[in-house]
Parts: C-alpha cells; sequence; structure tokens
C-alpha cells in the first residue's frame, strides 16, 4: 500500500474510535458513567485463556493445534472484533515494553503511525488482586511534547478489579493526531507515565453508600470504596467525612507507584510487496484463495480465505507457515502474533488472518504457504510466490 492509501486507513480508523483522553487525571465521575453505559459491551470483549489473554481478540481454536498467541493489539484497539468486517492491512509495529511495580503492570504491544496520526494499544493489570489498584496516565507525550489521545478510554481512579470491572486488568489504547511540529517525522518518540495507587489497609468495598457504615468501618482501619468507586475519607480542611476522586484525603492510606514506558514508532513507509498467489486453490476438501498475501514494514500478512467441500476443512488441527514443499519455518520469527478465525458474511466460508511482525522479505524462501494441517496428519498447501 502507497502511504496516502496507509494514511487514510488510519484516519478513518481513528476517527471511529471513542471519545478522547483528557489530560485531567480526575474525572472519576465521569468514567464511571461511561464504564456503567458500556459495561456489558466491554465485559462480552473481555477474554481469558490461560494467562490472562487481553480483552475479546479472538484467538483461533480449532482442535489443539493452532497457536494460542496473545491478541489484544493495536488493530483490535482501532477496529475491535473482526467477525464478518474486512480489516485494512495496515502497517503495525511490534512496541512489546512492558513495566511493572508494586503488583501493577502496563504494557503497549504495537503501533501504527503514518507521519501525521499515531495509534498504539495499552494493557493495564493488577497482578496481585486480592488487594485492588487504581491508577491513571498522568503524561503522554511525542518526542517532548505533550499530546491527547483523540480517541480511547484513559483510565482515571479506576479500581481493578472491582464490581464493574471483575477482571483484574483493564485494556484499550490511545489514538493521536500529532502537533504540527512533529508532522512528517521518521520516528516518533514515547514517553508516558502511569501514577498507581494501592491501599496499605484492608479494603472495604460498599455496594450501596451509607455515611454512618462509611465512616464506622473506616474507624475500624479499612479504606473504603464508595458504591461509585470514589476514596472516603476525612477533609481535614471542610472538617467533614466526605467522597473524593482525588488522593488528598487519603491520609496515607495509598501507597503510590510511578510506571514509566518508553518507546519508538517508525513511520510506515512505502515498502510493501504484493506477493503472488495463485486466483484459487483447487483441493478435494474444496477451494482457497488469498485475500491478503503481502509483506509490509510491519512484517508478513496472510489473510487465507476456504470454501469447504466437507467436513475436513472444518477440522484443521493447525496453520502452519511453510515454504513451497510443506516445510514448517523454523525459529521465533515463524512464531505468530496475529492468529485469527474470522467467520465470514457468506454462509460456509472460513477466514484465516495472519500476521508475524518479525518477518522481512530477506528472511523468507522464494514460496511459502499457510498451510493446514488435517486431523489426519493431510497438509493442504497453498504456495505463494516471494520473489
Amino acid at each position: 500500500m502507497n502511504n496516502e492509501k496507509f494514511r487514510k486507513q488510519v484516519h478513518r480508523a481513528v476517527e471511529k474510535v471513542s471519545p478522547a483522553m483528557k489530560s485531567d487525571p480526575f474525572l472519576a465521575q465521569k468514567l464511571r458513567v461511561r464504564a456503567r453505559e458500556n459495561e456489558e459491551k466491554t465485559l462480552k470483549r473481555r477474554v481469558s485463556a490461560g494467562a490472562v489473554i487481553l480483552t475479546a481478540f479472538v484467538v483461533i481454536s480449532m482442535g489443539v493445534g493452532i497457536a494460542a498467541v496473545s491478541g489484544w493489539d493495536v488493530m483490535q484497539f482501532l477496529y475491535g472484533d473482526r467477525t464478518a468486517q474486512q480489516i485494512p492491512e495496515i502497517d503495525v509495529f511490534p512496541i512489546r515494553q512492558e513495566v511493572s511495580g508494586d503488583g501493577a503492570l502496563f504494557r503497549v504491544d504495537s503501533a501504527v503511525y503514518d507521519g501525521k496520526y499515531l495509534a498504539f494499544d495499552w494493557h493495564f493489570e493488577n497482578t496481585e488482586p486480592e488487594t485492588p489498584i487504581c491508577g491513571y496516565i498522568q503524561k503522554l507525550t511525542a518526542n517532548g511534547i505533550p499530546v491527547a489521545g483523540d480517541g480511547g478510554e484513559s483510565f482515571e481512579f479506576l479500581w481493578l478489579p472491582s464490581k464493574y470491572i471483575e477482571s483484574n486488568f483493564w485494556q484499550n489504547g490511545a489514538s493521536v493526531v500529532l502537533p504540527a511540529d512533529l508532522a512528517g517525522t521518521e520516528t516518533v518518540h514515547i514517553d508516558m507515565l502511569v501514577k498507581v495507587y494501592r491501599p496499605t489497609c484492608a479494603v472495604y468495598e460498599m455496594e450501596k453508600f451509607n455515611m454512618e457504615e462509611a465512616v464506622r468501618k473506616t474507624e475500624e482501619g479499612y479504606f473504603v470504596i464508595t458504591e461509585d468507586e470514589g476514596f472516603f475519607g476525612y477533609d481535614p480542611y471542610e472538617e467533614q467525612w466526605t467522597v473524593s476522586y482525588g488522593i488528598e484525603n487519603s491520609d496515607g492510606r495509598l501507597r503510590e507507584t510511578a510506571l514509566e514506558i518508553s518507546f519508538d514508532v517508525p513511520k510506515g513507509e512505502n515498502s510493501d510487496r504484493v506477493l503472488k498467489p495463485l486466483p484459487v486453490y483447487e483441493t478435494e476438501h474444496g477451494t482457497a484463495s488469498y485475500d491478503v498475501a503481502a509483506v509490509t514494514a510491519g512484517g508478513l500478512h496472510l489473510t487465507l480465505r476456504l470454501h469447504p467441500d466437507d467436513v475436513a476443512l472444518n477440522g484443521i488441527r493447525e496453520l502452519i507457515l511453510t515454504d513451497g514443499d510443506g516445510s514448517a519455518l523454523q525459529g521465533d520469527r515463524f512464531a505468530p502474533d496475529v492468529a485469527l478465525r474470522l467467520d465470514s458474511a457468506d454462509p460456509g466460508t472460513v477466514i484465516f488472518r495472519y500476521r508475524w511482525s518479525d518477518i522481512r522479505p530477506k528472511d523468507l524462501p522464494d514460496t511459502v504457504s499457510l498451510t493446514c494441517v488435517l486431523e489426519d496428519g493431510t497438509r493442504l498447501l497453498f504456495p505463494v510466490a516471494v520473489r
């Protein structure tokens, strides 16, 4: 794809995401309302698989063989559920940076950038969920210039876990229109500061706020979280008990941790190589074709569409990247970081979308295939010419 097409695709994606991430870190009441309104939608988008796999990125699980890769990435943030939805093959750059401290973890996995628009995913987690934590993004800069997200949700004193978010993690992303001074910059350097607070005493979460109960529990030594997740405490200036959404009245009952993370995102380049698949691949079990077959600055992209004639193609044991003879390509770079099964709007059609971010043309043989291994061990090859 050329740079103009890339820019338009990122721009359209940025316009679709949710309202702006504000610089004000004390918008808890607004966030509470937003969280309640979106609770059902959000919970439907959350998934766990063994170690926590982040919200609702549909990872293939046919049989036992297809790699269970962690799925939350910037494309999932921008476009949501891929089911029956055509997703543009935007250059995606792996970031894979994380920072942790005092049982809190913050991670960024991937980003896209076209010289004007920047978007990236993020994942915030409480790794010691027996005590809830809250936090907010205090700083986000690009090449030292403060920027505010034009899309995505910040977290602003959002308790993890809580009755609103039962999981011990929360994830979304940020999309940013860069300042004019940065337009066209070949690489943007992102710095983020996340402030996290963990109670230093036992926690009492109220289902329904009651002033007398809140005072009693506080005097018993508990840190009280109100029904709308505010902080309950005594305000020495107002000389009264109050609910707040900052840390001013926490009386030292919150321990602060600063998580800092930095990463570079290069500008997408016009260096794509469209590969050369056949129009249609005939097999004894059905036909196949590639919707996408390309190597970009963001890696190798193969999207395979299957039209099964029998149940064999519904019992695929695994999909692997092979050479033209069916020999699996070995090495860490040949493990996909995106592996999706998509339900097509066309009944009976199955689509597989794979991406290998670390692969470049020089890493590949002259011919590659996203090869289906059936339950009986049969391999169905769909070779694509690289050069």
